[in-house]
């Protein structure tokens, strides 16, 4: 789900059929409205944009002052442009693609996406090339290696911020590169992943990476010349991590713990600059506050949270493909990896940490402190 306030829209994926569909953001304030009075709450009629369905992937970004969109299906990129006469998004160009990108990211001047390598398309003519510079030998094993090492790009992030070149973070499932606008290292080494990673999540300057039952955070230095083997890195145990997106306070993160029986949801604000230790404690997980979409959703979900808490709605796209993040977290016979999370942290227990219990059948849930 992404809220483009600028043009009082919500985009998302939605239905079994994986429909990229828009909502008015006012239609969906006056639900929240309804919700709240105890009403009862008539029913979203979100608008389909050109028919895209079998989606799992889109992004939206304002690009020289003209919105554009890009909605990932199988083997195809459908680029779409925002038209204030229509107070729609437009299908631009369809761009095949050999297999279904796992990340888009829009500069400015062209789309990025990964498949099973890096390729990057122009939003002008939508001429499509590999990304990385094949004449660069220092990238080699990443532009012709990674198939047979079977290391796929999994995310891509601009690290550039306030700088006049743009430089992104690209992290593939078994180390991470940085490279500039033209495709060619711009820093020495790569970023190594100590664990397998499921997911990835950049927050000026921090890379938060999840894995099976544990978050990773690793602080991006903004001095290219750094060493990258000294990258400095925290760990939050968390089972079963997954994003949902921003939290209210600024450098702040909203995460979704799903274990046996209840479901956590978690917010964590970036820790401060080098200097403090390379493992964080859990006392810098906390619920946030604030009305938000996500109230709604969390309810209708059968989960009733304590009326002082609040939670905030993501304002970064995501993946929709739930099914392949909960297979990847449990064991062939289809059970949780591990059933001891759930009491992960019965024996040191954080008032700021609160989880809410799931009870299949009645859809009540418990509020647990």
């Amino acid at each position: 789900m992404k809220f483009v306030k600028e043009l009082d829209m919500v985009l998302l994926i939605t239905g079994k059929d994986r429909l990229f569909c828009s909502v008015s953001l006012k239609d969906l304030e006056n639900r929240l409205k309804q919700l709240h009075m105890g009403a009862s709450i008539s029913a979203l009629s979100p608008y389909q944009i050109e028919k895209v369905k079998s989606c799992h992937l889109f992004t939206v970004a304002k690009v020289d002052n003209e919105y554009y969109a890009c909605a990932a299906t199988t083997h195809k990129l459908n680029i779409f442009k925002y038209s204030s006469q229509l107070q729609s998004f437009v299908l631009k160009r369809e761009l095949e693609t050999n297999e279904s990108a796992s990340c888009l990211l829009f500069t400015s001047t062209n789309i990025i996406y990964g498949t099973s390598k890096f390729h990057t398309a122009d939003l002008k003519n939508f001429q499509k090339r590999d990304f990385l510079d094949a004449s660069d030998t220092s990238l080699a094993f990443a532009v012709f290696g990674t198939t047979q090492t079977r290391s796929f790009p999994i995310a891509i992030f601009k690290v550039s911020l306030g700088k006049p070149r743009d430089e992104f973070l690209l992290c593939f499932s078994e180390f991470g590169m940085f490279v500039d606008w033209q495709g060619r290292r711009s820093r020495k080494g790569d970023l190594k992943w100590t664990r397998l990673p499921m997911a990835f999540e950049y927050h000026h300057p921090h890379l938060y990476i999840t894995h099976f039952s544990s978050i990773e955070i690793c602080e991006i230095s903004t001095d290219m010349k750094f060493d990258i083997s000294a990258t400095p890195r925290r760990f939050i145990d968390v089972p079963d991590p997954r994003f949902l997106g921003d939290g209210l306070q600024p450098s702040s993160i909203l995460l979704a713990s799903t274990q046996v029986k209840k479901l956590e949801i978690l917010s964590h604000k970036a820790p401060p600059p080098i200097g403090l230790s390379r493992n964080m404690s859990v006392s810098g997980v906390s619920i946030t506050s604030g009305a938000s979409v996500a109230n709604a959703i969390l309810e209708q979900s059968g989960i009733t949270l304590d009326p002082v808490l609040n939670r905030s709605p993501s304002n970064h796209s995501i993946c929709s493909d739930e099914e392949t993040s909960m297979a990847i977290g449990k064991n062939p016979s289809g059970t949780p990896r591990s059933s001891r999370r759930d009491n992960l942290r019965n024996e040191k227990k954080d008032n700021n940490r609160i989880s809410f219990r799931f009870f299949k059948g009645n859809r009540k849930s418990q509020y647990e402190g």
